[in-house]
This record gives structure tokens, sequence and C-alpha cells, in this order.
């Protein structure tokens, strides 16, 4: 089953206390999608590449680059 891991730039998931993280962690990309709203009204979405670690989109706010979504499955790297 995958998992969809939000992070901002300016505070990145990897750095966060795994309580915290987990409150990032979403079962569906729409969920993970939402979480984004909260800072920012319309985030845009590159939609997913392989970034050679995971499947990774990209989310853009009003023109700027303000995190990204990585998904990963507990039984496979992509």
């Amino acid at each position: 089953m995958p998992k969809f891991v939000c992070s901002l730039y300016s505070n990145e998931v990897w750095n966060l206390s795994p309580e915290q993280a987990n409150k990032q962690t979403f079962n569906t990309d729409g969920e993970a999608k939402e979480w984004f709203k909260q800072y920012c009204e319309s985030p845009k979405f590159s939609g997913y590449t392989f970034d050679g670690n995971y499947n990774k989109n990209y989310v853009s706010c009003d023109g700027r680059s303000i995190g990204y979504i990585n998904q990963y499955s507990d039984n496979a790297t992509h």
C-alpha cells in the first residue's frame, strides 16, 4: 500500500520527530494534496517523477516552489 509524505522546503519532514512526520503522512494522493492547502490556497503540482529514490510530486504556490510529496511503498522503492 503506497504512502504519501508531505514536506515543506522550509521545514523538511526528514528533520521532524516521528510523531510530527506521521501527521504529514497520508494514505492517498488526494489527502496529501489537501494538506498543502493550509500553506497555499491554490497549490500547483508537477505530477510524479522518479528522482532516483522516490516518486516525487513537486508543489508550488504563486510560482514559488514550496515543497513536495514523496510516494513510497512498504514493499518497493518506487
